[in-house]
């Protein structure tokens, strides 16, 4: 099972900020960590490897239990995790001696992470403009 987690460093003082507008930012951060997390999930399958026949050697192979098995879940209010449940999920994420590192679950997770930089910092310019602080 591999796991990656959205804890992020750097944007402690955007969520205090937001946090000062009470439950509307406590909102503004709930929604934005929810939908960025469930994009890193979606962005996850969208480039994770999937098995072909010609891929494993195995006639008639049919692929997709790794892409299947990856989940966005809810932790906390402001904590969620992108989770793999493949027992070979790790291999494929950051290879082996006999196997290439294929990564989906890094490479997602920091394109998440950016657009959810950008994303608390405009919600945090439309509370502040709404309430002219």
């Amino acid at each position: 099972m591999s796991r990656i987690g959205i804890n992020i460093d750097g944007i402690e003082k955007t969520v205090k900020k937001l946090q000062s507008y009470g439950e509307e930012g406590d909102k503004q951060i709930r929604e934005l960590t929810e939908i960025k997390a469930r994009d890193i999930e979606i962005n996850a399958k969208e480039v994770v490897p999937v098995g072909t026949p010609e891929s494993t050697g195995i006639r008639g192979y049919i692929g997709g239990s790794l892409r299947q098995s990856i989940r966005a879940e809810k932790l906390s209010e402001l904590s969620w995790i992108i989770t793999a449940y493949e027992f070979y999920a790790s291999f494929v994420e950051y290879g082996t001696r006999k196997m290439t590192a294929r990564p989906y679950l890094f490479p997602a997770w920091k394109r998440g992470i950016i657009s959810y930089r950008k994303d608390l910092k405009k919600a945090l310019d439309r509370l502040a403009k709404k309430y002219n602080k």
